[in-house]
């Protein structure tokens, strides 16, 4: 390395040799003062990621375990509905936004068949499917990333980017969030008292919540859930082969 390529200048690095030739710094002493600037660097860098736990942009491995695979799919809805497994969209396993990974938000891996809201009522017509009976809209088989049990609760849009902080990390499909919420109630999971908010809107413009009440599927606004106190966000990990 050129000497005008060294972190330590010249004249610093004269001092820093005078004072080893002096024996002022010894080999303990400089030990013990590196340690000591090792361990405050360290305890700074973990109150950045306590501060904002999503700052960390490198790519990394999604550690994520599978709630809900295709045995599991194929015993909730059958042969006629469900996709052959080697058909399914493939589920990504790297990702540079840390949320993936963290506790608080319980991301797991789903196979969902991306039903219609009236394929699924047709099969389970039992639910309150009132207007969305009939809704053809359906989205990819495959594999997805999903949270729903997350601490974003009844709030605003702005604090809900404000804690996901990523671009990786969009709502759940409407048809595909009532997919999953029947799957894990037939497979009798746990799943959280809330309603959904999706990107689906009514015909005034309100955004469509839809959970279970009283174990059947029921859609309402988010005006009303988050009244009740009970509005929540189901997030999914973005793949390019969405199809929304």
């Amino acid at each position: 390395m050129e000497e005008s390529d060294s972190l330590l200048k010249p004249e610093i690095r004269q001092r820093f040799e005078t004072l080893v030739n002096q024996k002022v710094i010894t080999a303990d002493l400089l030990a013990s003062f590196m340690n000591s600037v090792e361990k405050r660097n360290g305890r700074k860098e973990k109150k950045k990621r306590k501060q904002d736990p999503f700052a960390n942009n490198t790519e990394k491995i999604i550690k994520t375990k599978t709630l809900i695979n295709f045995s599991q799919s194929f015993q909730v809805w059958g042969r006629e509905l469900v996709c052959p497994e080697n058909k399914l969209e493939s589920l990504s396993s790297l990702a540079s936004s840390a949320i993936f990974n963290d506790p608080d938000f319980h991301f797991c891996k789903v196979v969902l068949q991306g039903l219609s809201i009236a394929q699924m009522a047709n099969y389970f017509p039992k639910h309150n499917w009132g207007r969305y009976k009939g809704n053809q809209k359906s989205a990819n088989s495959g594999f997805y990333s999903v949270s729903y049990n997350n601490p974003l609760v009844n709030l605003r849009l702005n604090k809900e980017n404000e804690m996901t902080n990523s671009k990786e990390v969009i709502h759940l499909d409407l048809c595909l969030t009532v997919e999953l919420l029947i799957t894990l109630s037939v497979l009798n999971n746990e799943i959280p008292s809330l309603f959904f908010r999706t990107s689906a809107v009514n015909s005034h413009e309100q955004n469509i919540c839809v959970g279970l009440n009283e174990g059947k599927i029921t859609f309402i606004t988010e005006n009303i859930a988050r009244h009740n106190k009970r509005m929540g966000v189901c997030l999914v990990k973005y793949e390019s082969w969405m199809d929304y």
